[in-house]
C-alpha cells in the first residue's frame, strides 16, 4: 500500500487519536498472524526546508528571511476483504514554530497526526457502477487537480470565511482531513458523495455539516459542484449561534439616546456553495506522446461563502461578490520531466483580516472581524504600532498565487517544491514567555510577499 507524506502540524483531539490507535493495533496484530490475508502496509518519511523571503509586516512581526524546516514519518496498514476495507495509519512531524517578535524560533515541537482511521463497505462495485459507505477519519479531496489553492467547500470556516492554503497541507495530500461519514455512488461518468462531516478543526468542535458533492466527466472535461450546510447540526447550539462575532447597529441610538443599541450576533452556521471544472487540452490536440498525463490541464473553482444578506452580515462581510473566492490553475507542459508544474491564481475580495484567531476555543466574542489597524485584526493596543496608523488597504491581499512542481523518482522518492503568496500560516509565537497556541495569521499580506519550500520524501 502506498501512502503519500504530510508536512503539517495537526491538532488531534484525543477521541480521534484513540480511535486510530485502536484500529492501528488491530491491523498490526492481523499483519503478524500467519493466517491473516489481505493485510498490506506502507510508510513515508520526509524532510523539508524553505523560508519566508518577503513579508510586509516588519513592525509587529519580524519574519523576513526566516528559514523553515521540518521532518516527519508515518506508517499505515490496510486490511481488505471481499466488501470491507479497514485503514489505520499514524504519523509524527517535528519542526519549529517561528517567533515573530524577535525574528527567531520557538522550541521544536513534535506533533502526531492521523493518516487514516476508517472503515469502508462496498455495497456494489463493478465496472461503471459503485456504491459504498465510508466512516471514520480519512482523506477526502473532491478536486484532484488542486495543488494548493481552492477546495473552498470543505476546508476553512465560515463567518468569517477565512481561506486555508499552504505548502503540502493536509487538505491536498493523502492524510486524514474529514471526520465523519461518506456515502459514495458512481454510475457511468457521474459520481457523487453525501457527506456528514464533524468539525474537528475549528470551533465549535464536532458540529455536523451535511454536504453533497457531484461531478460529471465527458472526455477531457470534468464539471462539478456542491453544497455544504455548515454547522447546521450543532453539538451545543448556544456555542454555535452566539459565541462568534457581533454587530452593533447604533442608528436608532444615535438619533435617540434612550433607544438601546441594536446588537446582532453572527452564528457560525451558514451555507457554502461551490462549482469547479477541469479541461484536459491534450485530447483536443489529438494526443501528443511527449506530454505527461498532467500537462496542459486547465482547472478552476469558485465558491460562495454564506448566503445571509441581512444588515449585520452585509456590514461585516460585504455583498455576495465579496464572499466569492475564485481560483484558476494551469499545468504547463513539462514533457515528462516533471509530474506537473502548476500555476494557480486566486482572487478573494473579503475585507477582513486573513487570521484564524477568532476560531480558537479560548477566543472571546469580537465586535467585528475587520481590522482596526493594518497590523492587528482585533484593534488590541500594540506598543510597537503608531497611534495613528495609515488606513488599512482591504484590497492588498485580494490576489494570491502559487507555483507548484513535483517529480517522482523510481516510484518511491518524490521531490516537491513551491513558491507562493497564499494563506500560509507557519505558526507565530510572540515571545519566549508565550505559552498559548501560536498565532494563526497568514504571513503574506501584500502582492510583494512570498515564501518558498522544498520537500524530499521517500515512500513505500
Amino acid at each position: 500500500m502506498k501512502r503519500t507524506h504530510s508536512s503539517i502540524r495537526i491538532h488531534v483531539p484525543r477521541a480521534r487519536f484513540a480511535v486510530c490507535l485502536g484500529l492501528f493495533a488491530v491491523l498490526l496484530s492481523f499483519s503478524e498472524s500467519k493466517s491473516a490475508t489481505g493485510v498490506t502496509y506502507g510508510g513515508a518519511g520526509f524532510i523539508q526546508v524553505g523560508g519566508i523571503f518577503h513579508s510586509a509586516d516588519t513592525v509587529n512581526q519580524k519574519l523576513n528571511g526566516l528559514g523553515l524546516y521540518s521532518s516527519g514519518a508515518q506508517l499505515s496498514f490496510r486490511y481488505e476483504a471481499e466488501k470491507l476495507e479497514i485503514n489505520a495509519g499514524l504519523g509524527v512531524v517535528n519542526g519549529n514554530f517561528i517567533n515573530g517578535k524577535i525574528g527567531g524560533y520557538a522550541p521544536a515541537m513534535m506533533s502526531p497526526y492521523v493518516v487514516d482511521a476508517s472503515l469502508t463497505y462496498s455495497f456494489l462495485k463493478r465496472e461503471g457502477a459503485e456504491v459504498s459507505l465510508r466512516a471514520g477519519d480519512f482523506a477526502y479531496n473532491y478536486n484532484p487537480d488542486v495543488k494548493n489553492l481552492g477546495l473552498y467547500l470543505l476546508r476553512g470556516p465560515l463567518y468569517p470565511g477565512v481561506l486555508i492554503s499552504g505548502f503540502e497541507n493536509k487538505y491536498v495530500v493523502s492524510v486524514a482531513n474529514l471526520l465523519g461519514v461518506q456515502f459514495h455512488h458512481a454510475f457511468g461518468n457521474f459520481e457523487g458523495d453525501l457527506i456528514f462531516k464533524s468539525d474537528a478543526d475549528y470551533y465549535p468542535f464536532f458540529d455536523i455539516s451535511p454536504a453533497y458533492i457531484a461531478s460529471y466527466k465527458w472526455g477531457g472535461l470534468r464539471v462539478g459542484g456542491g453544497i455544504n450546510l455548515y454547522h447546521i447540526l450543532p453539538m451545543d447550539d448556544s456555542l454555535t449561534t452566539s459565541r462568534s462575532w457581533f454587530y452593533v447597529d447604533s442608528t436608532g441610538h444615535n438619533a435617540n439616546p434612550a433607544t438601546p443599541l441594536d446588537t446582532s450576533y453572527i452564528s457560525f452556521k451558514g451555507i457554502k456553495l461551490m462549482a469547479n471544472a477541469s479541461l484536459d487540452i491534450k485530447p483536443l490536440l489529438g494526443g501528443i506522446d511527449a506530454l505527461g498525463p498532467e500537462d496542459l490541464k486547465i482547472y478552476g473553482e469558485v465558491a460562495l461563502l454564506g448566503l445571509d444578506r441581512d444588515k449585520a452580515h452585509n456590514a461585516l462581510y460585504g455583498d455576495l461578490q465579496h464572499r466569492m473566492p475564485i481560483m484558476g490553475g494551469f499545468n504547463f507542459p513539462t514533457f515528462k520531466l516533471l509530474d506537473h508544474l502548476s500555476l494557480e491564481i486566486e482572487w478573494y475580495g473579503a475585507k477582513y483580516a486573513d487570521d484564524l484567531r477568532g476560531f480558537r476555543y479560548t477566543a472571546a466574542s469580537h465586535p467585528t472581524p475587520i481590522p482596526m489597524n493594518p497590523l492587528d485584526p482585533y484593534g488590541t493596543p500594540q506598543p510597537d504600532v503608531p497611534s495613528n496608523p495609515p488606513p488599512f488597504n482591504y484590497k492588498r491581499d485580494n490576489w494570491k498565487w502559487s507555483l507548484h512542481a513535483s517529480r517522482t523518482f523510481a516510484g518511491h522518492m518524490k521531490v516537491t517544491g513551491q513558491v507562493a503568496n497564499d494563506h500560509f500560516r507557519p505558526g507565530i509565537y510572540t515571545g519566549d514567555s508565550d505559552n498559548s497556541p501560536p498565532g494563526s495569521e497568514a504571513v503574506t499580506i501584500t502582492p510583494m510577499d512570498w515564501y518558498g519550500m522544498l520537500q524530499v520524501a521517500y515512500f513505500f
